[in-house]
């Protein structure tokens, strides 16, 4: 009886030891359990941070809670309040494919809406799910066990999770439900700040970019005066990165700035814009002009300065050019009114010189019966002025007033305003006409004395007239003419003899003119640049840059011609020029 007792007891001993067991293991289990939940809180709350974008953190949220679940089957959808919508941006899925999953589905008729509209979690047995499929209330393949829980902030359903099973019923529990519902809390936290956060990485992109793409150099800079931000036209003005320049002294990196930084301290202090407006500097041996507007930034707490910096050397020079021509055309007045005062007086001269010439030496009855009346005869009269040179004067006078009047005329022919009127011309008369043009250029002869320059002609018989605006096409010959003048004037051997060469050759619906000079020539990049509007070789303050730039838009675009240049450098350069005229008119 003994034995028997002890035997009872030792094995009511080993039972409750047992149970105390096994309790302590059910302990541990929830214990260790409990520690992977709460790393799964930590981890889907650090995914916020060390994802890069919405989609990298539904991943992670599932990856996450496959370890701790086990899901065959899962999805995030997120709601749209304002459209009644619900979108589903990540899934796992072993039957339904993509093209279920990217239908916009309508909350009202919809499992997922059932958990927003209720805002609880929704447990669905294979019974319930059968009658729902009836009910035209699933998408895509119906599973035997569903479960979907709300991700809720701040008392706003943003969004659902839910897990399903196709094949067993009974594959999920209560548990599990319970378990999505403690980490639903950390998941739709998490999504909300990853999509203000994302939301604030494109902004901060689009902003980016806007500032990179603008063709002002802007710098950011604290009240230090160092550089926070640098967009890419300040790189690419100074060959600094962003990276390289951020945390420098922005004098360091643009000392031209040295003039404007109490402008800046300024600025920062008051709150206040500040302007300073064509500020001079030199880049490449050019002298460049910029704007420079100081921004404060005005946000409260934070101290500092936005400056732009506008490069408007461009636009100087068209201003200088329109001041300059605005002169020019007062001076053209004034000559054209000047060549018609001159005309008058010099038509009278050579007038009267003809009439003297005629009462000195021409056989009229007039000048025998005043000869008679002194005592005097015709013949010795008009030996005394042969051997006196009396005659021969008088016929160079005539000549030289001659040359003057058709100066003047070709003179008043240059200056006459445009109305780009059009009528044939001939070219070889008009080539001609220039050059006697330029022989009298004051601009010319105070340089290089024109007349002194060989010009030789080569033109075809038969050239065509020329459908044109005679005095913008003499415009071009003499902006040739110029530049070929000062191109010869510049060659290093002064005793070659200077010359040009005037072509005008008969093409298929086209006359060809060129214009030769035998001066240095051009490299290929310069003949690239030619005619770009304010590129000159010439040095400062004896070129615009505009003549061969003009020239171009007179004959490409008001003559729908053709313009180029052919150069060989140390040897000559050649100025073509194509413009067409049009077999059978009558011109």
């Amino acid at each position: 009886m003994g034995k028997e007792l002890n035997t009872n007891q030792l094995v009511n001993k080993i039972t409750e030891q047992k149970q105390k067991i096994d309790a302590l293991e059910k302990e541990a289990e929830k214990n260790r359990f409990s520690r992977k939940l709460t790393q799964t809180l930590f981890d889907i709350s650090d995914a916020v941070m060390s994802t890069e974008n919405l989609n990298d953190l539904y991943s992670s949220i599932y990856h996450f809670l496959n370890k701790l679940l086990n899901l065959p089957n899962f999805f995030i959808a997120i709601y749209n309040e304002k459209k009644s919508s619900v979108k589903i941006p990540f899934f796992v899925d072993q039957f339904d494919s993509k093209i279920f999953y990217e239908k916009s589905i309508d909350v009202n008729a919809s499992l997922t809406g059932e958990v927003i509209l209720s805002q609880n979690p929704v447990f669905l047995t294979e019974e319930m799910l059968i009658e729902r499929s009836r009910q035209k209330r699933i998408v895509g393949t119906t599973p035997k066990q569903w479960i979907g829980v709300p991700l809720i902030v701040q008392k706003k359903v943003i969004g659902i999770m839910a897990i399903q099973s196709y094949d067993n019923p009974q594959y999920f529990t209560r548990k599990d439900q319970d378990i999505l519902v403690a980490v639903s809390n950390q998941v739709g936290i998490a999504i909300e700040r990853k999509q203000n956060l994302d939301e604030i990485a494109l902004l901060q992109n689009y902003l980016f970019n806007i500032i990179n793409s603008m063709p002002s150099i802007l710098v950011g800079v604290n009240k230090r005066q160092q550089v926070t931000q640098w967009n890419l036209q300040a790189q690419m003005e100074t060959g600094i990165r962003l990276e390289d320049a951020v945390g420098k002294d922005v004098i360091e990196l643009l000392p031209r700035l040295s003039q404007n930084m109490d402008q800046i301290a300024e600025s920062i202090v008051s709150k206040q814009v500040k302007t300073s407006l064509k500020n001079s500097f030199q880049k490449k041996g050019d002298i460049q002009y910029e704007d420079i507007i100081i921004y404060p930034l005005i946000t409260n707490g934070v101290d500092g300065a936005v400056i732009r910096m506008d490069n408007i050397t461009d636009q100087v020079l068209l201003e200088e050019m329109m001041i300059q021509s605005e002169k020019m055309l007062s001076i053209g007045g004034l000559a054209a009114g000047m060549a018609h005062e001159i005309n008058n007086p010099l038509a009278g001269m050579m007038q009267n010189t003809q009439v003297v010439y005629q009462r000195l030496s021409g056989d009229i009855p007039a000048n025998n019966k005043v000869a008679e009346e002194l005592g005097l005869k015709m013949g010795s009269i008009k030996e005394f002025m042969s051997r006196r040179g009396i005659l021969e004067t008088l016929e160079m006078i005539n000549k030289t007033g001659g040359r003057a009047a058709k100066i003047i005329t070709n003179m008043l022919s240059f200056a006459r305003k445009s109305d780009t009127v059009f009528k044939a011309n001939d070219l070889a008369a008009l080539l001609l006409d220039t050059v006697e043009l330029a022989k009298n250029d004051y601009d010319l002869k105070k340089q290089y004395d024109f007349k002194k320059i060989c010009i030789e002609t080569e033109f075809d018989p038969d050239i065509p007239r020329v459908l044109c605006d005679e005095g913008k096409i003499q415009q071009v010959f003499l902006n040739l003419f110029k530049n070929g003048a000062h191109a010869m004037h510049d060659i290093s051997n002064p005793q070659k003899e200077s010359r040009f060469i005037l072509r005008l050759k008969k093409e298929t619906n086209m006359v060809r003119i060129e214009v030769e000079d035998n001066g240095p020539g051009m490299n290929e990049d310069i003949q690239k640049r030619l005619f770009e509007p304010f590129f000159t070789t010439k040095e400062a303050g004896k070129g615009t840059g505009l003549g061969l730039s003009v020239s171009y838009f007179i004959i490409a675009n008001d003559h729908k011609g053709k313009m180029y240049v052919k150069s060989t450098p140390g040897k000559c350069t050649t100025f073509i020029i194509q413009l067409p005229y049009f077999d059978g008119i009558d011109l």
